[in-house]
């Protein structure tokens, strides 16, 4: 269930009270403060005191009855809107190369912005790890991330036949090779390295950390080094959401598209960001 915070919560509850206090007295300014000094401080006391009360009862029925009706309500005309969503077939080997240069333009897009946040953090740590030799093999493990997050995400919401998922991923492979010129083994071999994880999220992100921190030769006991693995952890589960979006979206899938939109939207909310 999703609850107000705090500072909202002292809001609404400000807004109740106010709103109490103009209709209850509205009417009454004009004389409220020109009978006795005792009278004055008493009803002051007592409507402040109803205010608290109302604003309280306000904010309950909101937070704990208003509030999740809305949201079951809204659950539900989702579940209805996408059971009108009609869901893209299973895709064949003749229609991979169209997906697939359609899939690297996503893809890459989030590779870039992945790839400069991280490596903007880790110039603020240490510029001197900037050269080329750190850099290519960062891009690598990036793409080799993407690569079996696609694939997984792929076979697991049936956009591809499993007997055809070897064939979808050399091609896969193949095209970013083409594209970057980085070495397609290197990719291959970041991609391997996370194959155990069986499309497991958290290990897959897990894994992911590991390698960057590996290449990035970070201490996670290290005071601002360990500021940036949290970093990274963070980015790395972003990219993975991102990247089954774009797969959903270079299949056609638009119904996975908006669930995933929506998870994206979940995960940034709880993040706070």
């Amino acid at each position: 269930m999703i609850n107000f915070t705090k500072k909202g919560k002292v809001i609404l509850g400000i807004i109740f009270a106010l709103l109490f206090i103009v209709f209850a007295y509205g009417d009454e300014w004009n004389t409220f403060f020109r009978g006795p000094i005792v009278d004055t401080i008493f009803a002051t006391f007592g409507g402040l005191m109803i205010s608290f009360a109302v604003a309280s009862i306000g904010v309950f029925c909101v937070d704990k009855i208003l509030l999740p009706i809305l949201i079951n309500l809204l659950v539900a005309a989702t579940t209805i809107i996408n059971l009108f969503i009609k869901k893209a077939p299973t895709a064949n080997i003749e229609q991979f190369e169209s997906i697939i240069d359609d899939l690297f333009k996503r893809i890459s897009k989030t590779h870039s912005v992945a790839t400069k946040e991280l490596l903007k953090t880790i110039n603020e740590l240490e510029p001197a790890k900037m050269g080329k030799f750190f850099g290519v093999p960062l891009y690598e493990a990036i793409y080799g991330y993407q690569v079996t997050c696609l694939v997984g995400f792929s076979l697991t919401e049936k956009l591809i036949k499993a007997t055809d998922i070897l064939e979808f991923r050399k091609k896969v492979l193949k095209k970013i090779e083409i594209k970057t010129g980085l070495s397609i083994q290197q990719i291959e071999f970041n991609n391997e390295s996370f194959l155990d994880c069986a499309g497991d999220l958290d290990c897959l992100n897990n894994k992911f950390l590991d390698r960057i921190a590996n290449l990035c030769k970070l201490d996670v006991k290290i005071t601002g080094q360990n500021k940036a693995v949290k970093i990274f952890n963070k980015l790395s589960v972003s990219l993975a959401m991102q990247t089954q979006r774009n797969t959903a979206r270079a299949f056609g899938n638009m119904k996975l598209v908006q669930e995933l939109d929506q998870v994206i939207k979940n995960y940034k909310f709880s993040r706070g960001t």
